[in-house]
């Protein structure tokens, strides 16, 4: 998956090309010499001063589907691989979103969570036909607080009660309503049974005038740009970014 923000538009073709290439055949998932895919569907989501625009589609991202004309400011795109026992389809696939009286909020995440744990504290009556992504979502939203803090409490309750099953990598994007305020949060992390492995890690991108976080396998495809320069992020560490998308300043 990919998190872009920034003045992007001129390196996102590669980029996406990257994306389309391993979501066919990544590297990293091959097994016994059959292919890796991310064959579940796809989506993305593009946010500017003055626009948001937001799909999914049901079929797998390919080298032959068409590059999404994303403007700069922000964009999200993931290639599905689905977790275990999660439905199919184009309501499963990501980003999801979310609102409340103070933010809109979008998450995409690579990995699988305990839907029917964290429905212990959420009390659904629809989870079962929920993807373990959404119910995630939902369980930040259920949280006070800003953003940041929602976020945090609702990792602290995954890791202390054992909600993360497989990855947790997870890209959220929140726009409080009152101020157009736009916050970025990423993390990276698995379950405790689990091995902190190259397939596992998210890496820091930098470009000219732009930053991103991209999926380890993006790296190694014969079609991300050499020119980028890139480094692991931190694992278990909440990243907080708040990106002013009238100038596409960034602060800390």
């Amino acid at each position: 998956m990919i998190l872009l923000w920034g003045n992007f538009s001129d390196d996102f073709g590669s980029i996406f090309r990257s994306l389309e290439d391993v979501a066919q055949d990544d590297p990293l998932l091959r097994k016994d010499g059959k292919k890796g895919s991310h064959k579940d569907g796809w989506g993305f989501l593009n946010i500017t001063d003055d626009s948001i625009e937001y799909r999914r589609f049901a079929t797998p991202l390919t080298l032959k589907t068409s590059e999404p004309k994303v403007r700069d400011g922000l964009a999200i795109v993931h290639a599905r691989a689905a977790a275990p026992g999660e439905g199919l389809g184009v309501l499963n696939t990501h980003p999801f979103h979310e609102q409340d009286e103070t933010y809109d909020v979008y998450i995409s995440h690579n990995g699988w969570f305990d839907k029917e744990g964290m429905n212990d504290i959420l009390e659904l009556e629809t989870v079962k036909s929920m993807n373990d992504t959404e119910v995630f979502l939902r369980l930040v939203m259920s949280q006070k607080g800003t953003i940041e803090t929602r976020v945090k409490n609702a990792l602290d309750l995954s890791r202390k009660n054992g909600y993360i099953k497989g990855g947790a990598n997870i890209y959220i994007i929140a726009l409080r309503k009152a101020t157009n305020e736009t916050t970025i949060i990423f993390f990276s992390d698995v379950g405790p049974e689990l091995d902190y492995n190259e397939f596992y890690r998210l890496y820091s991108i930098t470009g000219v005038n732009w930053n991103g976080i991209v999926s380890s396998s993006l790296i190694i495809s014969d079609y991300f740009p050499n020119k980028i320069e890139f480094s692991p992020i931190e694992r278990g560490k909440i990243y907080t970014r708040k990106i002013d998308l009238s100038n596409l300043k960034q602060t800390a």
